[in-house]
Formats: structure tokens, C-alpha cells, sequence
């Protein structure tokens, strides 16, 4: 059904840019094609791999055992693949695209970033079944609210979602595809033992949007960014 919401939502964004001021939203994130294809392709690199080092990392620590699946099915990867672009898509255009499209006519750039870092934060509570239980809320909105921050760092920077949804769709793809972190479980990699929660990973995990905002900062410089 997400793919349906996600045409909703494009539909809903064209009549908001229409309505809000001139230019066409929806094709300024995507032209100059070159430029938006150059900011999708980095957002992806440095998320993906940010995911196969915390990974790595994780392992090293916890002396985690991981094992090729028995069998890999082509249909659930086209499944989980399709299930990442619509779910990351649905929530770029929500927090990214409207919210903080909105948020930004507004107010300053770092106020605006900020609630939509908080609305995806307390978003996830939901998504990720931490509602009701005030460690696993903390950590939850901790832990994507600053990722939130990063996107809508990415966002307001860039003026398009290209570079936002390559970060988020980076992590996701692979987090979920070769770590079995996503809904069709494992698919490439199983874990022969299950990574414990602890103090270090979430402490490793937070470090990964403070590095990431540090890069963007560097390769989007405010001078950078379109008027």
C-alpha cells in the first residue's frame, strides 16, 4: 500500500509547491539530474558503508558469529528491496519533503531541522514498537532524531530530497539486506549469535549521524548551497 501513499504524497507536494510560491518543487529535486544523481550516489556510499563498519565493528566487540543463509531466494531480496524504496521514500517525502519544506518558509534553518528531527524521532516510537516503554522511547528517538537531523541537514542544504533519501536509503538497504535488521529477516547474512545491546553499540551507533552531519557539512558548505 505505501506505493499508493507515496503517489498521494507526490501529487500533495506538486499542489503545495503551486500553491506556496513559484517553481515547481518536485523538478527542482530532481535537475539538474546530474547534480541530483552526484548527491543521491554520495549519500548512498557514505551510509552503506557506515553500516558495514558499524557492523564490523559491532562484531569485533561483541564476538559475533555471522553465516552465509542456507539458501538465498531472489524474491524475498526483490521484495525487501522494493519494501526499502517505498518505506524510505514514504518517509522522506513526510519529513523532508512537506514538514520541513513548510518548516523552512518559516524558520531558521537549524529550528526547522530540529522538529523534523523530533517528529521522525517520536515517529519511530511507533514504527519500531518502543511505545509504552520510557528506556527503549529515549533510545529510539535518540538514536533516529539525530539521524532525522542529519536528512534534514541534508535537505535544507541541498534544497532536493536526493541527497537525503541516498543517505537514508544507504543505511537502510544494507542494514537490512546483508544484516538481517529488516522485516524478511535474514536474506544474505545470519547472525549465529545475537548481537547483545549494549552501552559501546549504542554509543558506536550515535557516532555514525555526528560523522555524517560533519561530512555533509564538508561536501555541502553553506556557500554551496542553490538560491
Amino acid at each position: 500500500m505505501t506505493i499508493f501513499y507515496n503517489l498521494g504524497l507526490l501529487i500533495f507536494t506538486a499542489g503545495l509547491s503551486r500553491a506556496t510560491g513559484p517553481g515547481h518543487l518536485l523538478r527542482s529535486w530532481i535537475l539538474p539530474l546530474s547534480r541530483r544523481g552526484r548527491e543521491f550516489s554520495w549519500g548512498f556510499a557514505v551510509l552503506a558503508l557506515a553500516c558495514v563498519a558499524y557492523h564490523g565493528i559491532s562484531t569485533l566487540i561483541q564476538d559475533i558469529q555471522w553465516t552465509w543463509v542456507e539458501q538465498i531466494v531472489p524474491g524475498q531480496l526483490a521484495q525487501s528491496l522494493w519494501y526499502d524504496l517505498n518505506s524510505v521514500l514514504f518517509e522522506e517525502l513526510i519529513f523532508r519533503g512537506i514538514l520541513l519544506y513548510m518548516l523552512l518558509r518559516r524558520l531558521p534553518e537549524i529550528g526547522a531541522c530540529l522538529i523534523s528531527a523530533a517528529a521522525f524521532g517520536v515517529y519511530h516510537w511507533f514504527t519500531q514498537g518502543a511505545w509504552g516503554n520510557p528506556v527503549a522511547m529515549a533510545v529510539v528517538f535518540l538514536a533516529t532524531g539525530l539521524m532525522g537531523y542529519v536528512f534534514a541537514f541534508a535537505y535544507a542544504r541541498t534544497s532536493s530530497i536526493a541527497l537525503p533519501f541516498g543517505l537514508h536509503l544507504g543505511w537502510n538497504l544494507v542494514n537490512h539486506t546483508l544484516f538481517a535488521a529488516g522485516p524478511f529477516g535474514a536474506l544474505l547474512l545470519r547472525p549465529v549469535s545475537e548481537e547483545a545491546a549494549s552501552l559501546v553499540s549504542l554509543l558506536l551507533y550515535l557516532a555514525i549521524p555526528l560523522l555524517t552531519l560533519f561530512l555533509v557539512n564538508r561536501r555541502y558548505p553553506l556557500s554551496s548551497k542553490p538560491h
